[in-house]
C-alpha cells in the first residue's frame, strides 16, 4: 500500500548524479526514478565534461517530463568538483548522490521521506545513512547496521562497525551547504567518505536498514579500479586516509588507517606529513610499514610517469 506523502506542495530531495561519458548507463538510473513510488524528489543530472551523447539524452529525458530533471555542464573535474556545482544549486531540503552504475530501489524515496519526517526537527541529526545494497538486495559488506543503533557517525560504520560495504547518505541542506570538497589540480576524483565524516564531526546520521540503493560494479567503474584511483588522486586520498587516522578508536584502526595515511602522503610527495599527522609519533613509527605497502601496492602505478 502507498504511503500518504508528507509535504505534498514541494520537492524534498535532490538526487544528483555526477556523470562522465556515462550515456550508456543513464538510462537504467532515469528507469529507477521513474518507477519511484514518489515523485518528491528532483533528479540533478552533473555532466562533467563528457564528450558523448549525454546532454542530448538527458534533454530527451526532459522532455518526457516524467520526473523533474535539472542538468548542469561543466568542463571535466571529477566528482567532487561536479557534486560542489549540484551543492551549489541545491534548494530542497535533502540530497544525496547516486552513482551513474547504481540504482535506486522502487520505494527508496518514499521510504527517505517518511524517515526525514522523523528526524527533520533534530538540529543534532545531519541526516540518513543506510548501507548501499547488493542486487539481491542484501547489504554490502555482508553487515547491516545493528538495530539498537539509533545514531551513527562515519566513524562509527567504518571504523567500529569496520564495514567493507559502500553506504548512501541523504544529508539535510542546512548541515551540508556548510560543506565542500577540497580540490587539487590534476586530481579529478574525491572519496565521498571525506563528505561522510566531515558531516559527523558534529552531528551524527539516524541510520536505516531498508533497502534503498542497488549497487551494479561496472568494470570501468570506481570501486574495481580503487588502487589505481588512489594512485592517480594521492592528494584527495589523503585528506580522507587523515579523517579515518584521526577518528579511529582503538590502536588496531589507528595502525592500518595511520600506515594509509603515510602512505598516500609518500605518493602525493607531501612534505607537511608529520606536521598534520593526527598522531605524530605513531606516524613516525608507522612510515618504515607504509614505504612497503607502497612498493608493493602503489609504485607500479608511477613507473611511466
Amino acid at each position: 500500500m502507498r504511503k500518504e506523502q508528507p509535504n505534498a506542495n514541494k520537492k524534498i530531495l535532490t538526487i544528483i548524479t555526477p556523470s562522465y561519458n556515462r550515456a550508456h548507463t543513464l538510462p537504467k538510473v532515469y528507469d529507477s526514478l521513474k518507477n519511484q513510488t514518489s515523485n518528491y524528489f528532483i533528479w540533478m543530472v552533473i555532466d562533467d565534461g563528457s564528450s558523448d551523447n549525454t546532454e542530448e539524452l538527458v534533454n530527451g529525458f526532459i522532455e518526457e517530463a516524467a520526473i523533474d530533471i535539472e542538468y548542469l555542464k561543466k568542463p571535466n573535474g571529477g566528482k567532487g568538483s561536479a557534486l560542489n556545482l549540484g551543492l551549489d544549486n541545491l534548494h530542497t531540503e535533502l540530497v544525496t548522490c547516486l552513482d551513474s552504475d547504481d540504482l535506486l530501489y522502487k520505494t527508496a524515496v518514499e521510504d527517505v521521506i517518511h524517515h526525514y519526517e522523523r528526524i527533520k526537527n533534530d538540529n543534532q541529526c545531519c541526516g540518513i545513512i543506510a548501507f548501499r545494497s547488493n542486487p539481491d538486495g542484501t547489504p554490502m559488506g555482508g553487515k547491516k547496521i545493528p538495530s539498537d543503533w539509533k545514531k551513527a557517525t562515519a566513524a562509527d560504520i567504518f571504523l567500529s562497525l569496520r564495514s567493507k560495504g559502500e553506504v548512501i547518505c541523504f544529508y539535510k541542506k542546512a548541515v551540508i551547504e556548510k560543506l565542500r570538497f577540497p580540490t587539487f589540480p590534476g586530481e579529478n576524483f574525491f572519496s565521498p567518505a571525506w563528505m561522510q565524516y566531515e558531516a559527523t564531526r558534529n552531528y551524527y546520521f539516524s541510520p536505516s536498514n531498508s533497502v534503498l540503493c542497488i549497487c551494479e560494479y561496472l568494470e570501468d567503474g570506481l570501486t574495481k579500479n580503487v588502487r589505481s584511483i588512489c594512485a592517480k588522486n594521492p592528494n584527495c586520498y589523503r585528506c580522507v586516509k587523515k579523517q579515518s587516522f584521526e577518528l579511529s578508536k582503538t590502536i588496531k584502526t589507528k595502525i592500518k588507517h595511520g600506515i594509509m595515511y603515510d602512505c598516500s602522503c609518500i605518493m602525493s610527495r607531501y612534505s607537511n606529513w608529520l606536521q598534520e599527522s593526527p598522531h605524530k609519533m605513531l606516524s613516525l613509527v608507522l612510515m618504515p610499514a607504509a614505504y612497503v605497502v607502497y612498493l608493493k601496492w602503489f609504485k607500479k602505478f608511477y613507473r611511466d610517469r
